[in-house]
């Protein structure tokens, strides 16, 4: 037999949006939101980063390649 034991769950599933009445500090909640109020994925700035540089990758370009050649250089 296996020692370990579930425990119950002890909190209940709150909106915020939903039931902004509820206390979380007098109430054991946990914040879930529903299907209408759930948080978009997508940020207001997905469409403006340029994807194809990356500064932190060795194919950034010249400027890239000047960091690379600073940070891994040899100890000498």
């Amino acid at each position: 037999m296996s020692d370990y034991y579930e425990s119950p769950v002890m909190t209940r599933r709150w909106c915020p949006l939903c039931e902004p009445e509820v206390d979380p500090f007098t109430e054991l909640v946990e914040e879930i939101r529903c299907d209408e109020h759930y948080p978009g994925r997508e940020g207001a700035l997905d469409n403006v980063v340029d994807q194809t540089s990356n500064l932190l990758s060795h194919e950034g370009g010249k400027d890239n390649a000047q960091w690379c050649a600073f940070l891994h250089r040899d100890a000498r």
